[in-house]
């Protein structure tokens, strides 16, 4: 029996076509998206099980490819499969932390939709710092931005990671690092140390005025710390950080 031709639709909900046949335990099936799976079996094509790796299955988003890569060994994610689903849940699943707003707006650039190049660019950039914890992060290199993409992320050791890390809501409109205390402008940070640093000062502009110069040098100071153990880029993007009233 011929079978090309043969239109079945699998679990994800997507439409496969049979255009090659060479027996039930041996045919091709085209996607309407144009992908091909080889040597799949009549049986698997009715009961829908033959996956096409390049629908979103991810938070909408992502999908798996193919490639060398694995989401799993021997049951249990992968690092790359980890990091890349975290990235893709704090763009495109804000509904879990809904008061978590710094990544309002943030997206995934269409080639990391991709798990596989992900991977590809995991591999190449990950390093390790002693025993710290490393973070993925999509603004120090390039301050504001909203797009994780391989152009503007880095991976950076945590105690990196939460010096840029900014408190938006406890300050309302007042500048950066400065909250309002009985009647007195606060402004804190903490020190390359980790030591909370605060004074009180009359008004706003003077206020931020000493958290800007503090946070900057705390800033090169940690920089200067771990400057033979991080990418060179890392180091001049901390280096060169300025902290602006509207940050």
């Amino acid at each position: 029996m011929n079978r090309i031709g043969e239109i079945g639709v699998n679990n994800q909900g997507t439409t496969m076509k049979i255009i090659a046949y060479r027996g039930r335990l041996d045919m091709d099936v085209m996607f309407n998206n144009g992908y091909i799976k080889h040597s799949v079996t009549h049986s698997n094509f009715k009961n829908g099980s033959i996956k096409n790796p390049y629908v979103p299955s991810v938070y909408g988003v992502g999908y798996l490819g193919e490639g060398k890569h694995n989401a799993t060994i021997s049951q249990k994610p992968t690092r790359q499969y980890v990091v890349w689903s975290m990235m893709l849940q704090r763009c495109y699943m804000s509904w879990i932390n809904p008061n978590n707003v710094s990544y309002n707006g943030c997206s995934v650039c269409n080639e990391w939709h991709n798990f596989q190049k992900f991977a590809d660019w995991y591999d190449e950039n990950y390093y390790t710092v002693s025993r710290e914890e490393m973070n993925l992060d999509k603004d120090i290199l390039v301050k504001g931005n909203k797009v994780y993409s391989p152009e503007t992320c880095i991976f950076a050791p945590k105690n990196i990671n939460i010096l840029f890390i900014k408190s938006s809501a406890a300050r309302g409109n007042l500048p950066i690092g400065v909250t309002l205390s009985r009647n007195s402008y606060m402004m804190q940070y903490h020190d390359e140390n980790g030591k909370l640093i605060n004074a009180a000062f009359k008004n706003s502009s003077e206020a931020f005025q000493a958290y800007k110069n503090g946070k900057e040098r705390t800033i090169q100071k940690v920089a200067e710390k771990y400057k033979c153990d991080i990418p060179r880029k890392l180091y001049s993007a901390m280096m060169n950080y300025r902290v602006d009233l509207n940050d």
